[in-house]
């Protein structure tokens, strides 16, 4: 007698047992959050430092990086609030019903920085020139601004694209700990 398909192919993914291949994912949790708030706070401070000491010519690169420095420092402000509160409730709290809000919350960081990193990248390449002419406004030559330039661009759209796999990869592992905690109340009877 043969076997339905559907019993060899799972369109279930499996869980994730551990943070990193090597941590529990309850302690992967903890790093996580602790990473987001210690990298929310160095955002909120770097950028609202960088607004704080802005140029006041509003003809130069660095007029768009001033209005993107307050919103990011803004947003780097929420992720520091959510990652405290899913501290707090892994740490004491750890119950299903408010580590799912954590998970809600953890998804949004995501989405905050991921938001954050395009917009950087697309900042940086569509400002091409603004970036040029401020270059050559503080003495240098256009060919030292190019050559800056495209150093800098493929190395930041590199740390993007892994801010953002990270980013994202975080949030899996707080779901996944959600799931794996659900299952372990669930089988208790705790729920």
């Amino acid at each position: 007698m043969s076997r339905p398909v559907g019993t060899f192919i799972s369109l279930e993914s499996p869980r994730m047992k551990s943070c990193c291949c090597c941590l529990k994912l309850k302690t992967g949790v903890v790093i996580i959050s602790i990473l987001w708030i210690l990298y929310g706070i160095y955002q909120a401070t770097a950028n609202f430092l960088a607004f704080q000491n802005r140029n006041n010519n509003t003809d130069n690169f660095f007029s768009y990086v001033s209005t993107f420095a307050i919103i990011e420092g803004i947003l780097s402000l929420f992720t520091v609030i959510g990652a405290l509160y899913g501290l707090l409730v892994v740490s004491f709290a750890n119950r299903i019903r408010l580590f799912q809000k954590y998970v809600i919350i953890a998804w949004i960081i995501a989405l905050i920085q991921c938001s954050i990193n395009i917009a950087e990248i697309i900042i940086l390449v569509s400002r091409k020139n603004s970036y040029i002419q401020y270059c050559e406004s503080i003495n240098y030559t256009e060919d030292m601004c190019l050559s800056t330039y495209n150093i800098l661009v493929p190395i930041e759209i590199a740390q993007d694209l892994f801010m953002i796999i990270i980013s994202i990869y975080f949030a899996t592992v707080v779901a996944a700990y959600r799931a794996h905690r659900h299952e372990k109340e669930s089988s208790a009877g705790i729920l």
